[in-house]
């Protein structure tokens, strides 16, 4: 991202789909990031000035601003148009302004005292998974109410104790960690009634046969969430449809224009930094904004994560949204209706719903499934952390929609391990702050704008992800660079602001290509070191590597790398590659033919030094070198092979005898005779391979 970039609002001249998907088009050529659309009216961008005379001269924008807009200039708008200038007009007034330089609360974790953690994530929509639930127990002509459940728990009050006691036992039961994981955060936000049958070993096992149905979109209610079975990650446009539910009746729990304003600018600055921090800056977020009042009575706040609470102001609010000519039903259902007509209407990739609203309600913050999230005022502003940090809890929020694990601890416990399988690509929870060795700040895990590296691969932002274990003993760190070497090419493995590879440290690195690294590309893993300097060697414990969802190299060498072995290869994926390189070296046995000179080996191209720590190229002695392979170097390019020694000193030449090259555990050159003395003017031996 360009350094002197900021945001810019920018009106079309004529507002449609057509205009709006023309100027998006336009900007991304341009590679200019637009982390907002307002419908099909406006686009904020980041931009620098230039840029932005750039769009201009498209003809497609009337207005640009970065500042505050005049009253003048919203005399001439339409009325949409006055209510996102309106908003955007909003950040700018001293009293928002001076509220947001206070950080005091960031770098909170969730489940600090005194603070309400969002709630436990579960990856499908609770209430439709009760629905199929419900329709195949029917089927079955099963009543969940005379199965005897086999686990003992109290589970009207559910104690961090209890919840692990219920994930083990559903994990035991199901032989699915993943699925263990799920279901213990259902039965710790479903009703107190319906707890009892995830008790139950032959519940469970339908209870996993509705899960997965539910997962692969047996009741998504179409493509909002993503074709059909897929998975979904956090690229591309997104339609975002923000739906603030507000009572009609005279004291009904309402907001003012300016909280409702200031409330989407939180919104708005949540996602634009997840746009800020994707590793491509392809990301974007298309809102659609809906003021809807409903003749509901307000509840008092529920206290337990009851899933069907909220459905008493929900329903009714989607029976008043309206968009693009369409009204909605005021139910379920009418949600993914409305995320499937954004999602066509913008021609975006994912669609999602967050509701706000000053209702009683079960959560202040939580996120369904991939359909939508809940933003509450609660009446206890916002679970006490109050409105002006409504931006990281959204961003939090958004990230659980594409597959986020929390890593915090807290009531429920909703982060009890650093093992797991998180969204598309199955990556483990390694950040969790009961487990992490150590914990480091992020998004999932604490109130502040930090995303750790497992966050970032579970939502889709690596194509390679590698776990590095250090081991835990004396020395075993180090400050050196390590790099991942796939072949033909390598990536440098750094957590930034995080001290690296500190003694017993397990710490992921998402390695992001552009999203494009196929499974050919990747020819081997190697771990490289680079030569040791004050911080000495590093003894590696353990690496695994995670490519599209699969494990491709899980090893444990609890090797040292230092001093002449820097590297250490975990798997070969194909040989056509230079992979290993092993060299045994023969002094002939006659008088003076031992040297204590340098000596290299050329080939390809490349230079490896074969003097090592002992008393290398004695009379007689055949010395044996492994060699680091080096990066992109295939076989077939190894078409000769070249031995130098350094000019002579006091003790004089060095007579070679034989040589023998070994490539990926093959011998492709083996000649012991060649008995050639190096010295004076002739210090080279070459021969073809």
């Amino acid at each position: 991202m360009k350094a002197n970039r900021k945001n810019y609002l920018l009106l079309l001249h004529h507002p449609s789909a057509e205009a709006a998907r023309h100027a998006w088009s336009v900007c991304r050529q341009l590679n200019i990031p637009v982390p907002i659309q307002h419908g099909n009216t406006a686009l904020e961008v980041l931009a620098t000035p230039d840029e932005v005379e750039a769009l201009f001269r498209y003809g497609i924008f009337a207005t640009q601003t970065a500042r505050k807009l005049a009253k003048d200039q919203l005399e001439k708008m339409s009325p949409h148009a006055q209510e996102i200038a309106a908003m955007w007009n909003q950040q700018f007034s001293a009293d928002y302004q001076r509220r947001k330089k206070d950080k005091s609360l960031h770098g909170l974790k969730y489940n600090s005292p005194g603070k309400k953690e969002p709630a436990p994530y579960v990856d499908v929509d609770i209430r439709q998974f009760k629905k199929l639930l419900d329709e195949e127990l029917r089927q079955r002509k099963t009543d969940p109410s005379k199965i005897k459940p086999l686990l003992k728990v109290d589970h009207k009050r559910i104690s961090a104790e209890t919840f692990l006691k219920v994930k083990n036992y559903i994990g035991e039961q199901l032989g699915s960690d993943k699925e263990a994981y799920q279901l213990s955060r259902m039965f710790y936000r479903m009703k107190e009634t319906d707890r009892a049958m995830f008790l139950s070993p032959d519940l469970l096992r339908i209870m996993q046969t509705v899960y997965r149905a539910t997962k692969s979109g047996g009741s998504q209610g179409g493509p909002a969430g993503g074709p059909t079975g897929a998975c979904r990650k956090m690229h591309g446009r997104n339609s975002v449809g923000i739906v603030f539910v507000e009572s009609s009746k005279a004291g009904g729990p309402k907001f003012t224009t300016t909280t409702r304003n200031e409330i989407l600018n939180e919104i708005k600055a949540g996602l634009s930094w997840l746009v800020v921090k994707h590793p491509s800056n392809d990301l974007s977020w298309t809102f659609d904004v809906q003021n809807t009042k409903i003749d509901v009575a307000n509840k008092a706040n529920k206290d337990a994560l009851d899933v069907e609470f909220d459905d008493y102001w929900r329903e009714p609010a989607m029976g008043k949204v309206k968009f693009d000519g369409k009204t909605y039903l005021a139910d379920d259902a009418a949600i993914d209706d409305y995320r499937n007509d954004m999602m066509e209407e913008h021609d975006s990739v994912a669609s999602i719903v967050i509701f706000v609203t000053p209702y009683g309600s079960s959560w202040h913050a939580y996120s369904t499934g991939e359909r939508f999230i809940v933003l509450a005022e609660h009446g206890d502003e916002w679970g006490d952390w109050g409105q002006d940090d409504l931006n990281l809890i959204t961003a939090h929020e958004m990230c659980h929609q594409f597959g986020a694990a929390d890593e915090y601890t807290g009531n429920g416990t909703p982060c009890d391990s650093c093992g797991g399988e998180h969204g598309c690509d199955n990556i483990p929870n390694g950040n969790c702050d009961d487990c992490a060795e150590p914990s480091q700040h992020c998004i999932m895990t604490s109130n502040e704008p930090y995303m750790c590296q497992y966050t970032r691969a579970q939502i889709g932002w690596s194509d390679i992800f590698i776990e590095l274990f250090t081991a835990d003993e004396t020395w075993a760190g180090t400050d050196n660079k390590v790099w991942l070497d796939i072949g033909n090419r390598k990536f440098e493995l750094d957590v930034p602001n995080h001290d690296d590879r500190e003694s017993g440290n397990r710490e992921g690195h998402a390695i992001w290509d552009g999203g494009n690294l196929s499974s050919e590309s990747i020819r081997r893993i190697l771990i490289r070191k680079n030569p040791d300097s004050g911080a000495g060697g590093w003894k590696l414990k353990r690496f695994r590597v995670f490519h599209q969802g699969e494990v491709i190299c899980d090893k444990s060498p609890n090797q040292w790398l230092d001093d002449d072995k820097l590297w250490f290869l975990g798997c070969a994926l194909e040989n056509t590659m230079v992979n290993r390189i092993k060299l045994k070296v023969t002094t002939a046995d006659v008088a003076y033919a031992g040297t204590d000179g340098d000596v290299t080996l050329k080939m390809a191209g490349h230079s490896w030094d074969l003097n090592g720590d002992g008393n290398d190229f004695e009379r007689g002695d055949t010395n044996t070198f492994v060699l680091d392979p080096k990066t992109g170097i295939q076989v077939s390019e190894l078409k000769t092979i070249t031995i130098k020694k350094s000019s002579d000193g006091i003790f004089g030449g060095w007579k070679l005898k034989g040589l023998q090259l070994i490539v990926n555990d093959k011998t492709i050159y083996n000649k012991q005779s060649i008995n050639k003395w190096l010295e004076d003017d002739d210090l080279i031996f070459t021969d073809e391979i």
